[in-house]
């Protein structure tokens, strides 16, 4: 990967997808899909070089696919600024280490994401990001303002600003790991896991899990607290390959 012209290469660890659903009442809303990825400097020798004395990159990647999408069809597809402004993509970076923070910036708005090709759970996504929050406010007003003008009528996108094209700080090829869905259902839900498996089937047509369990301490038994958060109950599907 390259950030802000330096060369960083990925962890041990493949990048990892997953898609995350709401409870069956909100079925229509988008699909939200999360992309984390962990890089070191193209440098670092795990033989030489103690794991914590170096810096790290976490790269965060964010964006919607429309309800009732197969998951096969993230192939081919790709996510750019052109989409509307609450179901655009979102690129992240944070980094840790021994030394001061490498990037303190706004989060980026200006990215392309594509995921070109899939083999079995895996998929093979491109991502190129440009730290410009200039750019990024002003292609927002400007989103805004077609959509507001349009009186409904649908209008053609906008192509890409040639000089973000031109600019990339972030740029990374590689594969992730489709690992699974987070799927939230009611508080009150009396079998929450076959819940899960049925909802995962119906909005995503993912039919072989390898585990479903609630988000909770495998380790501690199950009680009416497992699993809850602000919104309901979590429960994680894995896939057979993860």
């Amino acid at each position: 990967m390259k950030f802000k012209g330096q060369e960083w290469a990925m962890g041990n660890q493949l990048a990892e997808l997953t898609i995350a659903l709401e409870h069956p009442s909100k079925t229509d809303r988008p699909l939200r899909w999360h992309l984390e990825a962990l890089f070191h400097p193209s440098s670092y020798d795990s033989r030489r070089d103690r794991y914590e004395t170096v810096e790290h990159l976490f790269l965060d990647a964010y964006g919607y696919l429309p309800a009732g999408t197969d998951w096969r069809d993230l192939e081919g597809r790709v996510f750019e600024p052109v989409e509307r402004l609450w179901h655009g993509p979102e690129v992240r970076m944070n980094s840790f280490g021994p030394g001061k923070t490498l990037w303190k910036g706004p989060d980026t708005m200006a990215c392309l994401i594509r995921f070109l090709r899939r083999d079995e759970w895996k998929f093979q996504v491109e991502v190129s990001a440009w730290f410009t929050r200039e750019a990024s406010l002003l292609w927002q007003l400007r989103q805004l303002c077609r959509m507001v003008t349009a009186g409904g009528e649908e209008e053609e996108e906008e192509e890409l600003p040639e000089e973000w094209t031109n600019s990339r700080d972030v740029y990374w090829v590689g594969e992730v790991l489709f690992t699974g869905v987070h799927c939230l259902v009611p508080v009150n839900a009396p079998r929450p896991l076959d819940l899960a498996k049925g909802l995962a089937r119906k909005s995503l047509n993912l039919s072989e899990v390898r585990e479903v369990r609630l988000n909770a301490d495998s380790r501690e038994p199950v009680t009416p607290k497992s699993g809850l958060c602000c919104d309901g109950r979590l429960v994680l599907l894995t896939t057979p390959h993860f």
